[in-house]
C-alpha cells in the first residue's frame, strides 16, 4: 500500500509564501494592541500624575502654613500656661478668640490613595512615587496630629468658661497645653521635612516638585500670624 501526501494546489513555495503573510499579520496585530495598550497606560500615568501634582501642592502649601505660623506656638502656649496658673479667664478667652498656632487643615491624599490602589503605580518613575509617597505619609502624620489636638485644646482653654478653679482643674489644663506644646513641634518638624523632599532633598534620586502655590497663601499665612501674635503679646501684659 502506498500513501501519498496531499499536493497544495500551488505547490509548497506558495503555501509557505501564505503562511509567512499570516504570521507577519498576526504580528502586526500584535504589535498593534501592543502598541494601543502603552498609550493607554501612558494616558492613564499622565492623568494620575496630573491629580498628584495638584494634590501634592495643596499639601506643600498646608506645610508651608505650618511651619510659618508655629513661630507663634511657644509665645501664645506660654501666655496660655500664665493664664492657666493665673485663672484668668478674660485672658484665655483672649487667646480662644484669636487664631491659635495652627490651622484645621484639609491633608487631601485622594490620588495617591487611588493611584496606589491601582495598576497605574507600576507604571510610574519609582523614584518619583518613592518621594510622592513620603510626602503623603508626612501629611498623614500631620493630619492625625491636628486631630489629636482639637480636644486638647479645648481642654486647655477651659478656664475661658469661669467657674472656681481648682488643682485638679488646673493641672490638667496645663498638660493639655502641654500636648499641644509638643504636637505643635512634632507637626513643624513633619511639615519642614515635607518641604525638603519637595525641593528633591532628602534622597539623592529625587527631583524639586514644580510648586504651584495657593493664590493669597502668603497673606493668609501673615495675617493667621499677625491675630496669633497680637493675641499672645495681649495676654503677656496681662501679667504685670
Amino acid at each position: 500500500m502506498h500513501f501519498h501526501l496531499p499536493k497544495p494546489l500551488h505547490g509548497w513555495r506558495a503555501l509557505v509564501g501564505e503562511v509567512g503573510i499570516i504570521v507577519v499579520g498576526v504580528l502586526i496585530a500584535l504589535a498593534a494592541e501592543q502598541a494601543v495598550e502603552s498609550w493607554h497606560w501612558h494616558e492613564k500615568v499622565r492623568s494620575a500624575e496630573r491629580s498628584l501634582d495638584f494634590e501634592v501642592n495643596v499639601q506643600l502649601d498646608n506645610a508651608e502654613g505650618e511651619v510659618a505660623l508655629n513661630r507663634c506656638a511657644g509665645p501664645y502656649l506660654d501666655a496660655l500656661e500664665t493664664a492657666i496658673v493665673r485663672h484668668d479667664s478674660a485672658g484665655i478667652q483672649k487667646l480662644y478668640d484669636a487664631d491659635p498656632p495652627y490651622q484645621a487643615r484639609a491633608w487631601r491624599s485622594t490620588a495617591w490613595q487611588s493611584v496606589m490602589s491601582t495598576h497605574v503605580a507600576d507604571h510610574m518613575d519609582a523614584s518619583a512615587m518613592a518621594q510622592y509617597g513620603f510626602i503623603f505619609n508626612d501629611a498623614e502624620v500631620a493630619r492625625d496630629l491636628q486631630k489629636a489636638m482639637v480636644p486638647d485644646f479645648g481642654e486647655a482653654m477651659l478656664g475661658r468658661l469661669g467657674g472656681a478653679a481648682t488643682p485638679d482643674s488646673t493641672a490638667l489644663q496645663l498638660a493639655a497645653a502641654e500636648r499641644l506644646r509638643s504636637d505643635l513641634q512634632e507637626v513643624k518638624g513633619t511639615s519642614a521635612a515635607m518641604l525638603i523632599a519637595a525641593r528633591g532633598g532628602l534622597h539623592p534620586g529625587w527631583k524639586p516638585i514644580e510648586r504651584k502655590r495657593a493664590p493669597h497663601l502668603e497673606e493668609e499665612v501673615r495675617r493667621d500670624l499677625q491675630s496669633c501674635e497680637s493675641a499672645a503679646n495681649a495676654a503677656g501684659k496681662r501679667k504685670s
